[in-house]
């Protein structure tokens, strides 16, 4: 027992002793296995720690487990729904909407999202939550992009033809601090419907800025339990699965309520429009019947006018007559008075002579005369009595026609009162008309300032809940985009996952046959056992381990089959979803721009009636002012008239006295008469008595007396015609002052009418007005009325349409962000299982070739041991535990340092996609590590024990012998005597090594290459990673911008390719018809895009098709169809094949395969106009045009791309630029692990050439000294072992290129994914970048043996070991 214990003792001095002589291999066995170890677990770990760091965030910030969107809207009662299902945990309402800013000339499309408590949380990087309506916090990106600060603030605008206060209450908003969300966690912030279609940003702020409440724009749902679980796991899957399943379950209850609210809404609505057009039409009608009214007035008024006129140009008339008449009186008078005068001298002279005759006469007849004298009196007295009569007679005459004139006078002066009396009858009558009428209007007026006052409160209901709607819609679209997107990302998953099915379920048959295959080996075997009585056998465990490894391999294939299944069920069940709800989204587009319509008219009619009432207002105003003029002018009227009418009642009291004076006056004339005829009488019969005795004095006197009668007629014309001219003086001056009074009555009678004209005037100006503002009106509202009454009929047609709306349940795999992170864990995870697998294998290699030397170098030592009597067990013991502690030290090593470093340097690469992940958590993954170590401790175990088993067949005494020399024969170069003859001794000796020791030079071709293969696989993923967009959008995409339309209008069609072909800068356009379809071909279906040019003449200019490998170019098939490669290589079929396409859930039509195109991104077939038309019976329906510009700078596509938004019928733009930088993106953080992989490849590559070249010196160390002892300078050994080094490390760089190449493919069809395909190709900058670093590190290594090799000792390498 002591002797066994000293030998244990011996045996660990010596195990640590050996250590200790070989530090140089122990720590390059330990460093190649730390770095196999390391980067096996390190890459395999990351998708773990990637999926942990998210579902860690995902509970801090309580992050939706399902979200839910409703064509029409969400309510309070459907939260409460929702609430009340099992298995949720609560549901919360959330808003949404979509403006613009502009900051530092340049516009941002933001999204506005209200602030929810206790889910979808904010990751908060600098400040505080807002509090206040006017505060908000912006996105980390928006502070990035704009350079703005907390405390700046921000405006907004509307990005739509709505005004920005009907969805939000405030414009502008100060930043009070910044953070993300949790469904933003990349940079990407999706796609919008403002600006140029993609959003830029969001801002945060409370939820009572929006407008309306009421209707919420997405539900977010938390699931019980679910926070406990793994978020990426099938558990929480199931979970968040059965819940989503009963949400959908209520949603037919729930979208039959929204849907009877809006019906009953949408009918109110249309019977209050109903009304409005029926008040619209009668206020026609009664401004049509004022207006015939004014008419009829304004033509009596005229009437009045035109006989008031007629009576004063009369008036005038007689006037001007009367003041003709006088001129010529004063006349007549003004003569008559000469002629009077002249008389009246002439009466007197004649006088003077009767006097001197008669007192002649007198004288001679006194006797005479005193007989007479009685006669002479008497006929004196009848005479001057006929005198009187007549100068009476006449006064009577001269009265009568005075009389007659003043009667004239008087009735013509009682005409025209009366006259003037009916006027102002009639226009008092007109003025309470007027009245009426006003009193009339006023009351329209309000009445109409009713229904105005109401019509606003329609137009303000109508408008909110046009924004409810319309943000509902935004939402339910963000929403329904984000769905697409995910599934968009989702469908190389799906493809890949249909592609992988078949050849999952054939590898499991495979393993399944050769698992049968093997238990009958396993039976066979117990069977020879048992005949042998023996327990086991290392043939029997073999087969045991083989049978234990295929069953595991034939579960993870049916866990993945399964796996496959469920995904592949689960996209088409969402993408059946989503082309429901693009349905449901464009319905209610439609029906929000009708009504958004229908309230933009309604808003122009208020707007016009309340211009019509303002005017109306200053019309009743004016009115009023008018009617009070009016009054008081028939106020004065009225008092003028009754002054006329008391003096013509006057005058006929006066004229009635002179009547009755002049019948008295006649009376007593005609008494006269009678009384001067009987004088007369008696007088001529007196004369008689005395005419026969005075003859003679008749005779004597007869002369006198005639002369006397002549003179005393003389006499009475003159006293008569002073009376008549007094009489005639005292008329004219009457009549002037008649006519002064007539002049004046006259004029104010002008007067009255000219004001009558005037206001006439007036009137029928107000009358033209009203007619051209009653025609303008009709004019504008008979389309008004038109359109209501259309937008009635389709209000009506819209609820007769009106279909119950939908709810769209998605969960967290629908978000694009959560989704995107997953698929880029799986594309690690994809990576993982090859190139960590290959790094493994090259690192076993190696420590495989290390240990074997390592025995080999030994053998002496084993000899030694077994003559001693050491068991062959105890001796292998020795050896494996060395190989086992430097094994497992260094996979411990590694896995502490790969389990911690690269998961954080891949997140860490992620995180420039992911900003919104604030923590990378990397905990120890003990399955992988424990895995690695195993893999580690088998590969260098089994090599060691394979290595003793071979040397410890040999006796003692032959081990303890050196190994004799290989016996030496002639290489194949030496059989060429022209080249080997001009070989140095140097140049042989190196040919001879390096083919005589065969071992050594593949191990070392091998190890080399494998690490060349291994950097040019990493450099070679590069390249093809960044030749995809290179490829895709510079090669094969010409064009830089695709503008997609969705509209029935042709116009509106040609309108935007008008629009875009005009715009500045733009080279060429085509139009095409661009839609999802279905390729079937056998048993197996796959989605793509089929597109289909306007003008195939052309297509050229925006495509390239070529073949990949040849780039020989293909004119566009005119029969037939071209497909992309990968997708021809997915469905398996070649030139000339058939397949089947057609829309999803319709039925297919057989297309011939007429050409294989490159292609790199999505799945494409081509196909010209005819050759659709040919086989689907109808023209395409164009909805895309593809733009070719040169100007790709950021100004002018953001430029571009907001002229195309605002045309009409355009639903996105789409910049290749835009495409390119998204791809690169996605891809660059991938890139970055390439990066890591190809340095750890390097590092590989310095320790496989370093443990190479350590182990070559070792071994030939004799060899070497005795190049010393035979005189060879050292710098001459060095040439030596270099030269033979750099043959290998060239030889091994071929050999890597052709192994790097093959690997290279191996890996990029393992790791693409269904929706892209990667570069095939390895440009030529790897393959020299790839050679120079292997030469370099072997250069180095070089340099590092050269100290080595000075330091042989030749002495001790000479010594005989016999």
């Amino acid at each position: 027992m002591n002797g066994k214990v000293k030998r244990m003792k011996a045996f660990q001095r010596d195990f640590f002793r050996e250590i200790g002589r070989n530090k140089g291999r122990f720590l390059s066995v330990l460093f190649i296995v730390m770095l196999g170890a390391a980067f096996f677990s390190g890459i395999r770990s990351s998708k773990n720690d990637m999926r942990q760091s998210a579902d860690s965030y995902y509970d801090d910030v309580n992050f939706m487990d399902i979200k839910v969107i409703s064509t029409l809207g969400l309510t309070e009662d459907d939260l409460e729904d929702m609430r009340n299902t099992e298995g949720v945990e609560n549901a919360t309402g959330g808003y949404t909407a979509e403006v613009l800013n502009e900051q530092n000339d340049m516009e941002f499309a933001l999204k506005i999202i209200g602030l929810v408590e206790n889910v979808n949380q904010i990751n908060l990087t600098q400040g505080r939550l807002p509090e206040k309506e006017n505060e908000c916090l912006a996105d980390d990106l928006y502070l990035q992009q704009t350079g703005c600060e907390i405390g700046d603030t921000v405006t907004l605008e509307s990005g739509t033809s709505d005004d920005l206060s009907e969805t939000l209450k405030e414009e502008t908003y100060t930043i009070v601090g910044s953070g993300t969300l949790p469904y933003y966690m990349e940079m990407d912030r999706g796609t919008g419907m403002v600006g140029d279609g993609s959003i830029d940003a969001f801002l945060v702020v409370l939820p009572e800025v929006f407008e309306q409440s009421d209707v919420y724009t997405e539900a977010y749902i938390q699931v019980k339990g679910a926070r406990d679980l793994d978020s990426f796991g099938a558990e929480y899957q199931e979970k968040v699965a059965t819940v989503l399943d009963r949400l959908e379950d209520i949603s037919g209850d729930a979208c039959d309520r929204r849907y009877e609210t809006i019906y009953q809404d949408g009918r109110k609505e249309l019977e209050d429009a109903r009304q409005e057009v029926a008040d619209a039409e009668q206020e026609l009608q009664d401004a049509r019947d004022q207006i015939a009214d004014g008419e009829q007035q304004i033509a009596d008024a005229k009437d009045t006018i035109a006989d008031g006129e007629q009576e004063l140009q009369d008036g005038r008339e007689e006037i001007a007559s009367r003041e003709q008449q006088m001129a010529d009186a004063w006349e007549e008078i003004n003569a008559n008075e000469a002629d009077l005068n002249s008389g009246r001298t002439q009466l007197e002279d004649g006088e003077r002579q009767i006097a001197d005759a008669e007192a002649l006469l007198n004288e001679k007849e006194q006797e005479l005369n005193a007989g007479k004298a009685e006669m002479e009196v008497s006929a004196k007295e009848l005479e001057d009595g006929r005198s009187q009569l007549e100068e009476q007679q006449k006064n009577l005459d001269s009265g009568k026609a005075q009389i007659e004139e003043r009667t004239q006078e008087l009735e013509a002066a009682k005409t025209q009162t009366e006259a003037s009396a009916q006027e102002l009858e009639a226009s008092k009558a007109q003025l309470e008309e007027k009245a009426q009428a006003l009193e009339i209007s006023k009351v329209q007026l309000e009445e109409k300032t009713q229904e105005l006052e109401s019509g606003k409160a329609q137009l303000a209901s109508g408008r909110e809940q046009l924004e409810t709607e319309n943000a509902d819609l935004e939402s339910y679209r963000q929403a329904t985009a984000d769905a697409r997107a995910a599934l968009e990302e989702n469908r190389s998953g799906y493809e890949a996952a249909k592609a992988a099915l078949p050849q999952l379920e054939a590898g499991i048959g495979a393993l399944q046959g050769q698992i049968a295959a093997l238990d009958e080996q396993i039976r066979q075997a117990q069977e020879e056992l048992a005949q042998a009585n023996a327990e086991t056998s290392s043939e029997y465990e073999e087969l045991l381990a083989q049978k234990a490894q295929l069953e595991a391999q034939l579960a993870g294939l049916q866990e993945q089959a399964e796996t496959a299944e469920a995904g592949i069920s689960e996209f088409e069940s969402n993408e059946s979803q989503i082309q429901a709800a693009e349905a449901q989204i464009e319905s209610g587009e439609q029906q929000i721009a009708q009504a958004q319509q229908q309230l933009n008219e309604l808003e122009a009619t208020l707007e016009s009636g309340e211009t019509q009432l303002e005017e109306g207002r200053r019309q009743i105003a004016e009115g009023e002012a008018q009617l009070e003029a009016a009054r008081q002018q028939i106020a004065d009227g009225e008092a003028q008239i009754a002054v006329a009418r008391q003096q013509i009642t006057d005058g006929e009291t006066q004229l009635e006295a002179a009547r009755q004076q002049t019948s008295d006056g006649e009376a007593q004339i005609e008494a006269y008469r009678r009384l001067i005829t009987e004088g007369e009488m008696q007088l001529e019969a007196a004369r008689q008595q005395i005419t026969d005795g005075e003859t003679q004095i008749i005779q004597g006197r007869q002369e006198l007396e005639a002369q006397k009668a002549v003179l005393e007629q003389s006499r009475q014309q003159i006293v008569s015609g002073e009376s008549k001219i007094a009489e005639a003086k005292s008329q004219l001056e009457d009549g002037e002052v008649q006519i002064a009074e007539a002049r004046k009555t006259l004029e104010d009678a002008a007067a009255e009418l000219e004001d009558g004209k005037a206001e006439l005037a007036d009137k029928e100006q107000e009358l033209e007005d009203a007619k051209k503002e009653y025609e303008d009106a009709y004019a504008e509202a008979q389309p008004e009325l038109e359109d209501a009454r259309q937008q009635i009929a389709d209000g009506e047609q819209e609820l007769a349409d009106l279909e119950t709306p939908e709810w769209y349940v998605t969960d967290r795999t629908d978000v694009t962000s959560a989704k995107g992170f997953s698929d880029d864990s799986q594309r690690i995870d994809n990576l993982g299982q090859v190139f960590p697998l290959m790094f493994f294998l090259v690192a076993a290699l190696i420590s495989l070739t290390t240990m074997t030397r390592m025995v080999e170098e030994q053998r002496q030592q084993i000899g030694t041991l077994k003559a001693l009597g050491h068991r062959d067990g105890a001796i292998a013991m020795r050896y494996l535990s060395y190989a086992m502690l430097s094994t497992v030290t260094g996979a411990v090593i590694g896995v502490l340092i790969g389990e911690k470093l690269f998961p954080w340097v891949i997140m860490n690469a992620y995180g420039m996609l992911y900003l919104g992940l604030p923590e990378y958590l990397t905990p120890l993954n003990y399955e992988q590590g424990v895995l690695a170590i195993l893999a580690s401790m088998a590969c260098t175990g089994l090599a060691t024990l394979f290595a003793c088993k071979r040397e410890l067949k040999a006796k003692p005494a032959e081990l303890m012998r050196p190994e004799p020399p290989k016996n030496g024969r002639r290489v194949l170069l030496e059989r060429v005597t022209i080249l080997w003859k001009h070989l140095n001794f140097t140049g042989k000796s190196t040919i001879r090594n390096l083919f005589r020791y065969k071992k050594r030079f593949f191990m070392t071709v091998i190890g080399i290459g494998g690490c060349m293969g291994l950097m040019l696989v990493g450099f070679g993923l590069q390249d093809s990673i960044t030749a995809i967009a290179k490829n895709q959008f510079v090669e094969l995409f010409t064009y830089q911008a695709s503008v997609v339309v969705y509209t029935d209008s042709e116009e509106e069609k040609t309108s935007v390719r008008e629009h875009a072909q005009e715009y500045d800068g733009m080279k060429n356009t085509i139009e095409m018809y661009a839609q999802n379809v279905v390729l079937s071909a056998g048993d197996k279906s796959m989605d793509a895009i089929m597109e289909v040019p306007e003008d195939a003449s052309i297509v050229d200019e925006f495509f390239t098709f070529r073949d990949r490998i040849s780039k020989e170019s293909y004119a566009f098939p005119e029969n037939g169809i071209a497909i992309s490669e990968k997708t021809a290589k997915m469905l398996g079929v070649s030139v000339g094949d058939t397949i089947s396409v057609g829309e999803k859930n319709e039925e297919g039509r057989e297309v011939t395969i007429s050409i294989i195109i490159e292609n790199y991104v999505e799945h494409y077939i081509f196909m010209s106009p005819d050759f659709y038309e040919t086989v689907w019976g109808e023209a395409p329906d164009y909805n895309q045009i593809l733009m070719k510009y040169e100007d790709t700078s950021d100004s002018y596509e953001e430029a571009l791309g907001q002229m195309l938004m605002e045309q009409s019928g355009v639903v996105g733009v789409t910049f290749i630029s835009d495409l390119e930088a998204e791809i690169d993106d996605m891809l660059q953080a991938l890139n970055i692990v390439i990066v890591v992989l190809i340095i750890s490849a390097g590092l590989l590559a310095f320790v496989v050439l370093y443990n190479l070249n350590n182990i070559n010196i070792t071994e030939r160390k004799r060899e070497l000294a005795t190049l010393k002892v035979l005189g060879f300078y050292d710098m001459e050994v060095t040439e030596y072992v270099y030269r033979e080094n750099v043959i290998l490390t060239i030889l091994g760089v071929l050999a890597g290129m052709v192994f790097g190449l093959v690997l290279h493919q191996y890996i990029i069809q393992t790791v693409e994914v269904d929706m892209m395909m990667f570069g095939r190709t390895v440009s030529p900058r790897s393959y020299l970048f790839s050679a120079l670093l292997t030469l370099v590190f072997s250069m180095f290594v070089n340099y590092m043996m050269y100290y080595r090799l000075k330091k042989i000792d030749m002495i001790e390498s000479l010594k005989s070991v016999e």
